[in-house]
């Protein structure tokens, strides 16, 4: 269905003049996704490249340049294409990059699987999935005065590609195991997080809560410390961004 009403909003829009350039990219953008998902590679490939011409090049662009560039890696990454998706994705990072897009990380994470899986480059995979790890722990920190259903709801959109999972496997694959590993676990609790925060339970503060109806002073003792951990670590990661 959302291939057949894609389709017959394009074909309306190519019979209409003067349809709107933005209105126009959107369209082509969404039919090429209702391709790509029905495994239509080559007509996708051949709808993202018209939106992208037709988005051109001004710098008011870059966001949704980024994104459409992505999606052209992924359908080349798809059909072995693989130098020309590598291409692609540089050119996705770069004007993620220029227009500061919160999806930096997302496309980071896609073009380290390209990195590790195709190009069996465990090295730079790792380095791409670390900057992506980065940035998701620094936007998870800028995000703290956000609503934490939204917050959760955004976190686990930028997780999606699964940046920490993706580090764990390259530094495995360079025999980097206890890295990996402590990355692996990190992705997991974070997920968890994720959870709980879409669900509106903060466990830390439950778990506080009942030591302090307890007058547990060691379990209040555990939970400052744990408190100083975490936000130790959130100010490391602003160090190394």
């Amino acid at each position: 269905a959302a291939l057949t009403d894609s389709r017959a909003a394009l074909d309306l829009c190519n019979k209409l003049p003067g349809v709107p350039r933005t209105e126009r990219i959107a369209i082509l953008t969404q039919h090429a996704l209702a391709l790509h998902f029905v495994g239509s590679l080559a007509e996708a490939l051949t709808t993202y490249r018209s939106a992208l011409e037709t988005l051109g090049s001004a710098e008011d662009n870059r966001g949704l340049r980024a994104e459409i560039c992505a999606n052209i890696g992924a359908v080349e990454r798809a059909l072995g294409r693989l130098d020309d998706a590598t291409k692609s994705y540089e050119q996705a990072v770069e004007a993620a990059r220029l227009s500061a897009s919160p999806n930096l990380a997302a496309i980071l994470a896609r073009r380290g699987r390209l990195e590790l899986k195709e190009r069996a480059q465990p090295d730079r995979a790792a380095e791409t999935f670390r900057e992506a790890v980065d940035l998701i722990e620094t936007a998870r920190e800028d995000t703290m005065s956000v609503d934490e259903f939204d917050r959760g709801a955004y976190m686990g959109a930028l997780n999606r590609y699964q940046a920490h999972d993706g580090i764990a496997w390259a530094l495995a694959d360079q025999r980097q195991m206890t890295e990996a590993i402590r990355y692996l676990e990190r992705g997991r609790s974070r997920a968890l997080l994720d959870l709980l925060e879409r669900s509106r339970f903060d466990p830390l503060a439950e778990v506080e809560r009942r030591a302090q109806e307890r007058n547990d002073d060691r379990m209040r003792v555990a939970i400052t410390a744990l408190r100083k951990d975490l936000a130790e670590a959130a100010a490391e990661n602003k160090k190394k961004t």
